[in-house]
């Protein structure tokens, strides 16, 4: 795990989010190697000390049992002076797969609700283009259709989550799509996850008006 984390710091990863495999081996832990230290029973194997990520973990939905936040939401980022907003989130239904003692303490709200939650502050930010980053298939595929309806999985977060998220980048399972589907404003938002459990990349390229701050989503490319 350290070892991961430093390659990460070394191609200077701007954010992540977290999934269920990141709590595996409990929140505690999963502090450590954001924030850094040594293993408390293993010390510090690879460099002393271990400094942990230099990048956001985010968890929007990731709070204690008494609503205490245990991840940041969000992050921003400033593309050549414009800002954009990353928003993570885990999925809710970690504790349906993960050892209970894993995650004693901690509660997982439905994605959904807290994108929004999210979006809306960043929006009061003055936040105008936003990312989503999920930990979630894209649904049963039908046949050969690589982009299946939004009745599940990621494909359903899609449909749903607030108009003004613009693209969202998910991370599950080895198979690559690039899919569009409609917002609840009737606007078409893009999908995409690599390929191989992340040996093969997705891309998307966002084209942002200066002006309005606004993701000009018929010029994004993937």
């Amino acid at each position: 795990d350290e070892p991961t984390i430093a390659l990460l710091d070394e191609l200077d990863l701007t954010a992540a989010t977290l999934g269920n495999h990141e709590l595996d081996r409990g929140y505690a832990e999963l502090e450590r190697l954001r924030d850094g230290g040594c293993h408390p029973k293993e010390g510090c194997l690879y460099t002393e000390p271990f400094e942990g990520a230099n990048f956001p973990i985010l968890g929007a939905n990731l709070t204690t049992t008494d609503g205490t936040p245990a991840a940041l939401p969000y992050s921003i980022d400033y593309v050549d002076g414009l800002p954009v907003g990353v928003i993570g989130v885990v999925p809710s239904n970690t504790p349906d797969i993960i050892r209970p003692d894993a995650i004693a303490g901690l509660q997982f709200e439905d994605e959904i609700a807290a994108v929004n939650r999210t979006a809306d502050s960043l929006g009061a930010l003055g936040v105008r283009s936003i990312v989503v980053l999920y930990k979630g298939d894209i649904g049963a595929i039908d046949g050969d259709d690589p982009c299946p309806s939004g009745d599940g999985g990621a494909a359903a977060i899609a449909t749903s989550v607030s108009p003004d998220v613009d693209l969202i980048v998910t991370s599950d399972g080895d198979r690559h799509f690039n899919c569009t589907y409609t917002d609840p404003a009737g606007r078409p938002r893009t999908v995409v996850q690599g390929a191989s459990h992340g040996r093969i990349l997705s891309v998307a390229d966002l084209v942002i008006d200066r002006q309005s701050r606004e993701v000009l989503r018929d010029r994004t490319v993937v």
